[in-house]
């Protein structure tokens, strides 16, 4: 488990929320980190671009809905800080 996610809104696709890492997180952060550069330059379609981010999907991270007991595949997630959103 890389830590926890609170859902604060839906702009469909996306969910957004609150992310609190979990100390397993600190081995991923460079990878989210250097997504998170190209987000805040609005860089989406460069081959760094693809790279950064299909870094973080070929982890095949997968979000668990506690309250509905449900397991999301393939998410794509974006992390700034506290801050994420995803969609499934």
């Amino acid at each position: 488990m890389l830590g926890n996610i609170v859902q604060t809104d839906t702009d469909f696709p996306w969910r957004n929320g609150t992310f609190t890492p979990a100390p397993a997180f600190a081995e991923f952060a460079s990878l989210f980190a250097a997504a998170q550069a190209f987000t805040e330059r609005d860089e989406f379609d460069s081959p760094e671009s693809d790279s950064a981010f299909n870094a973080i999907f070929d982890l095949g991270l997968s979000i668990r809905d506690v309250d509905a007991d449900e397991l999301y595949d393939e998410v794509m997630l974006n992390l700034t800080d506290s801050d994420v959103s995803w969609r499934c």
